[in-house]
């Protein structure tokens, strides 16, 4: 290689790059990681899944929340009826003082006859009364009509209490018809799959037996088991079969047949739940949470 071609080259690699040759594979390798970083965490913050917001939803007050809600405009109302009466009250008596004001002046001015001698003092003065009766007449006649008004409110609010009261009663009773419904529907699904768990092969005068058999075992008592754990808010009972010479039976369970010797549902337990925890408080009364079993 000749020098003209040497020099060649280094304008090529050198003078003409303002990066060094040794350094630019760093530099390319740090710029890819870089943008690898970049697009990584672009991805990442695509994919992040929103985040999300508890909503509180309104939810319509209660009897006795509606009562607390409302007693103190009530009071109120009441109070403002009250003062007002006690206005009118003395309004009225001070309209009988000064009527009887103007009787007496009419009287003193009648007896002087209307003449000198201090009579177009005393006209004055019964001028001057009559006026301020009047003025106090259409006082009171303002007040009352005030107070009639604050009656008219108070009795519409308390209608209204009334209307709102009925109709939140009303709906906690459907609640609990929902809730009842809903409980005899599971009661019926148990019993159900009770059948279709327990008496899955067999020939029909069998199956047919066996149907029977588990119908007889949905007594009262399991009926009471079952409606305890669903408004404890616990699992629904189920049944299970158990091998009883290798298996003790689990936690609040029992055998379907008490003594475990019936052929048809020998070692099937009605798995249950914990009978000390706190039931839900239904207050329909009805079948739905009486203590017999609800009828097919």
């Amino acid at each position: 290689m000749n020098d003209d071609e040497f020099d060649e080259e280094e304008d090529d690699y050198g003078a003409s790059s303002s990066i060094p040759a040794f350094i630019l594979p760093f530099v390319t390798a740090g710029a890819a990681l870089l943008v690898g970083a970049l697009l990584g965490g672009l991805i990442i913050w695509l994919l992040k899944p929103a985040e999300t917001k508890t909503v509180e939803v309104p939810r319509d007050l209660t009897q006795e929340e509606l009562e607390e809600v409302c007693a103190p405009f009530i009071i109120e109302k009441d109070d403002e009826v009250q003062a007002v009466q006690a206005k009118m009250v003395t309004l009225a008596k001070d309209l009988k003082a000064k009527n009887e004001e103007v009787e007496r002046l009419q009287s003193e001015l009648a007896k002087k006859g209307g003449g000198g001698g201090g009579g177009s003092a005393l006209r004055a003065e019964l001028e001057k009364a009559k006026r301020e009766l009047a003025e106090m007449k259409e006082e009171l006649e303002t007040v009352k009509a005030e107070r009639d008004q604050l009656i008219v409110d108070l009795r519409k609010t308390i209608v209204q209490l009334e209307e709102a009261e009925a109709r939140a009663e009303f709906e906690a009773e459907q609640k609990e018809l929902y809730k009842a419904d809903a409980l005899i529907n599971k009661w019926k699904h148990f019993k159900a799959q009770s059948v279709v768990d327990i008496c899955d092969h067999g020939a029909r005068k069998k199956m047919g037996r066996c149907r029977e058999t588990v119908g007889e075992m949905m007594t009262d008592a399991t009926w009471n088991e079952f409606k305890h754990c669903v408004l404890a808010g616990q699992a629904v009972p189920t049944v299970r079969e158990i091998d009883s010479k290798k298996e003790n039976l689990p936690e609040f369970s029992r055998w379907l047949d008490a003594a475990n010797e019936n052929k048809v549902v020998k070692d099937w337990a009605v798995l249950l739940c914990d009978p000390t925890l706190p039931e839900a408080d239904l207050e329909h009364e009805g079948i739905s949470i009486s203590g017999a079993a609800p009828p097919d």
